[in-house]
């Protein structure tokens, strides 16, 4: 059965939600990356099972028959399906105010922090929850803007002419962020709200 506790406020909020409401930013001037607890820098063996499914305005609402069949990351993925693959954590110079000032000042050495290595991981998981169309590549430049993906699938799925549809790509666009930590400092919670396209051929 899921938690019916979180150990951060973010997370209570979020996970344990009935009813839909967009993540919002509430701090205009924060930075445009998710940053991430020191503990997390380095490689991690990840796995994950789908505990349950809930349609808070019912089924009729879901946006695409996938959803209902499955989910987000597999439409086959069943409650009670597992995947494992590995995620990539690593440290950069945060684009902060204060570190601004820090280099523009000359008044010392920026602060660095962990980031997600959204490339790596994004081709990790497309490939760990066994994708119909997988993620292939991944263009992400984190420091001129970490907020804009590029995604390049691999081969389509055949149309019903049998001719192949042609490889598609994904522009996302992460939009919000926001996060929390628990009280003891053992637990992180991380959300973020993204925007996205999918771009194929004769089709947006």
């Amino acid at each position: 059965a899921p938690p019916t506790t979180m150990s951060t406020g973010l997370g209570t909020s979020r996970i344990l939600a009935d009813s839909l409401s967009p993540l919002q930013q509430t701090n205009p001037f924060a930075s445009q990356e998710l940053y991430y607890p020191n503990f997390l820098f380095g490689s991690w063996d990840v796995s994950t099972k789908l505990q349950s499914k809930t349609y808070p305005f019912g089924t009729a609402f879901s946006p695409a028959k996938s959803l209902i069949e499955g989910s987000p990351r597999n439409r086959d993925e069943k409650v009670g399906d597992s995947a494992s693959f590995q995620m990539h954590f690593f440290s950069t110079i945060a684009d902060t105010p204060s570190n601004q000032m820090t280099v523009n000042l000359g008044l010392g050495v920026p602060q660095t922090k962990i980031i997600a290595d959204r490339a790596f991981n994004s081709i990790s998981m497309s490939r760990g929850y066994n994708q119909l169309t997988p993620v292939e590549e991944v263009e992400w430049d984190y420091r001129k803007d970490p907020t804009r993906l590029t995604f390049r699938f691999g081969a389509a799925p055949l149309a019903d002419d049998m001719r192949p549809l042609g490889q598609r790509r994904g522009e996302v666009y992460l939009t919000a962020r926001q996060s929390d930590t628990s009280s003891d400092g053992n637990a992180f919670c991380g959300s973020e709200r993204s925007r996205s396209v999918i771009v194929g051929p004769g089709t947006v």
